[in-house]
């Protein structure tokens, strides 16, 4: 009934993913292993698993998460089943991507949906439950998710493929899907089921030229909004967010000032925000060099 891809580079974490689902699924299952010591971009292990897939119901998810809610396969088979338009579940998205999109969450609570435990990898924090946006609702519908776990149709997967020609590292397969999917169909953050996922996003350089790809794709249809209306108050917090990721990765400040001086930037956010943005930069760049540098 259901069949789970995963793009898999840790044995361990493979068998430890294999042994939760099969006591907490609930349905028939199979998983595809697609082993990836860097030999496929994941779009092009995506898409190869999904080829070889037998079921209609298609998982694409991180080997190192489990589920914490029993019989969750049940669940998600009931939303396909109910509403025949949805294109995409996940436990991550928003409802809001700005011009400038530096990762999930950060801009307003009011768009961001995430019903997980996060642990963290990449950075010394805490886990934490995370439960935004849910109101008492069983879903939240967004314009993108994120791709620590998306289940889809094999019918949406053969008419949105992963983009395996302009993504081929490992960040924004799951922004591009989503957003494509999301033109036609419904894309929801699921809250009746409960995940843990044991790493969070490493946004080093290798993430800072996926996001350019993204861009170059994308600029000029961002930002995008499930109500269409534009929030330049967003799209303006984004901006220092990707200048501190530029300095941290000592990257190229032309991708940055190619974002900001672009005539859709200046609509989205005001010559007043701009100008802001633009006098605050000297002080703003030498701070975050000084910081990266000590």
């Amino acid at each position: 009934m259901i069949s789970i891809i995963l793009s898999s580079y840790n044995q361990l974490y493979f068998e430890q993913f294999v042994k939760n689902v099969e006591v907490t699924i609930g349905v028939e299952f199979e998983i595809i292993q697609i082993e990836n010591h860097a030999k496929y971009s994941i779009c092009e292990a995506y898409n190869i698993g999904a080829i070889k897939a037998k079921n209609e119901i298609l998982i694409f998810c991180h080997e190192d998460m489990i589920f914490k809610t029993q019989q969750w396969g049940v669940k998600i088979i009931e939303y396909f089943k109910e509403d025949k338009l949805l294109g995409a579940i996940g436990f991550a998205g928003s409802s809001y991507l700005p011009y400038i999109f530096t990762g999930w969450g950060g801009y307003l609570q009011e768009h961001e949906a995430f019903h997980l435990v996060q642990h963290h990898k990449f950075i010394d924090k805490e886990s934490v439950y995370l439960n935004i946006g849910s109101k008492n609702i069983n879903y939240k519908a967004v314009v993108a998710l994120d791709g620590f776990f998306i289940a889809t149709t094999r019918a949406i997967w053969e008419k949105y493929r992963f983009d395996d020609k302009n993504f081929t590292k490992f960040h924004f397969y799951d922004v591009d899907f989503t957003l494509r999917v999301s033109k036609n169909y419904n894309v929801k953050v699921i809250y009746d089921v409960i995940t843990e996922h044991f790493s969070d996003g490493n946004y080093n350089r290798e993430w800072l030229e996926e996001l350019n790809n993204f861009n170059k794709k994308w600029s000029h249809k961002l930002p995008i909004s499930l109500n269409n209306k534009i929030e330049g108050s967003i799209d303006a917090n984004g901006e220092y967010r990707y200048l501190r990721l530029v300095v941290q990765n000592n990257y190229t400040l032309l991708s940055y000032f190619n974002r900001i001086l672009s005539k859709r930037y200046l609509r989205i956010v005001g010559w007043k925000n701009l100008l802001t943005i633009l006098l605050k930069f000297p002080i703003r760049f030498l701070r975050l060099k000084n910081f990266h540098n000590n």
